[in-house]
């Protein structure tokens, strides 16, 4: 009858509206994984293994462990794509060569850099650190911090590279000027020698001897000189790819707004969000007991339009409304036979929520 099929349209509503829900977190649960927002699951897209240990995946601290972890998931990544070698993914337009120059890029001008101002103990360690969880993951409390630091941080490093390049001028002619002075060195050593080796006079001998010791030791101190310009030279030329290399990664962040685990999935970078275990926590405790809920829902209302159909095939003369009141009355019955059984239910909820949120 008319009522009946009411019934079961309505049954159908909810069956369709709970898998649509189900679906929903589903995604979102898969969503937090590949972005390593679940405490202790990292690894990005490719694998998503729990881990042992606390925040491996989920950081609440930009801290020395969090730095820890980012420069272990880039080692990780440098060795796979050693083991694996130089082969192209069907998934990825990238190939291994160029996701090694990423991992190499970032293992240099962001996990190394701020770990030698931490190890350091610079002043600015901390506002490192929060820069660095910026970079992989942006959020709005660090964003202010982070953009300040990285302006100082340019225009402290932007010097420095001027600098470089005027010590690297004078150290080029240091080196000149010392290669200058071997090379006379060396010749009046050899004229020394052509003289000694062509005088008699034993009175000569012995002066020319003092002099060509003299010479010896000349060339010998123009030789350190040298080779002491030209290790400064090699040291400051070091210094100034590194600086260099590090502000074309101050510009690509600052041209890149999203983060490196955005920009680059394949990364799977340890994320950092203050207090962002207790969230998650407690979002996973409340939407899993939710689809515990939904999906008992669910069985519920697939029984109920079995009975719906059953009933309707065995007696299609009964009346629905009747059928109905009489459903309902075994409903209630059945509540007040076990009313514990709610309260278990939200007893053990709350339990696993405060166990969870502790955890956390």
């Amino acid at each position: 009858d008319a009522s009946g099929l009411a019934g079961r349209r309505r049954c159908g509503i909810v069956l369709t509206l709970g898998m649509l829900f189900l679906a929903i977190q589903v995604y979102t649960l898969h969503f937090l994984a590949t972005s390593n927002l679940l405490p202790g699951v990292g690894g990005g897209e490719a694998a998503l293994s729990v881990r042992l240990g606390p925040g491996r995946g989920l950081h609440s601290s930009p801290d020395v462990y969090y730095l820890s972890a980012v420069g272990q998931r880039l080692a990780e990544l440098n060795a796979e794509f050693i083991e694996s070698g130089n082969q192209p993914e069907a998934k990825h337009i990238e190939t291994r060569a160029q996701r090694t120059m990423v991992v190499d890029h970032l293992s240099r001008d962001a996990s190394e850099w701020t770990a030698d101002l931490v190890a350091r103990h610079s002043p600015d360690s901390r506002s490192a650190l929060m820069t660095l969880a910026s970079d992989v993951w942006p959020i709005e409390l660090f964003r202010d911090s982070a953009n300040e630091f990285r302006r100082g941080e340019t225009e402290s490093l932007s010097k420095q590279l001027q600098q470089l390049a005027e010590d690297s001028e004078r150290m080029q002619s240091a080196q000149r000027d010392a290669l200058s002075d071997m090379q006379a060195a060396r010749a009046d050593q050899q004229r020394l020698e052509e003289k000694l080796a062509s005088s008699t006079d034993e009175a000569n001998v012995s002066s020319l001897r003092s002099e060509l010791a003299s010479a010896q030791k000349a060339v010998r101190e123009a030789a350190t000189a040298a080779t002491e310009a030209q290790d400064e030279l090699r040291r400051a030329s070091d210094q100034r790819s590194r600086v260099s290399s590090r502000l074309d990664y101050l510009t690509e962040i600052h041209q890149n707004e999203v983060g490196m685990n955005a920009r680059y999935p394949w990364l799977g970078l340890p994320v950092c969000i203050p207090n962002g275990w207790r969230w998650v926590v407690a979002y996973l405790v409340v939407t899993c007991c939710h689809m515990v809920h939904v999906v008992f829902g669910l069985v519920e209302a697939w029984g109920e339009l079995r009975k719906s159909d059953s009933g309707t095939a065995e007696a299609p003369n009964h009346s629905s409304a009747r059928n109905s009141r009489e459903l309902e009355k075994r409903r209630l019955i059945e509540r007040r036979r076990h009313p514990e059984r709610h309260w278990v239910v939200i007893a053990s909820s709350w339990v696993a929520f405060v166990l969870m949120w502790q955890l956390g």
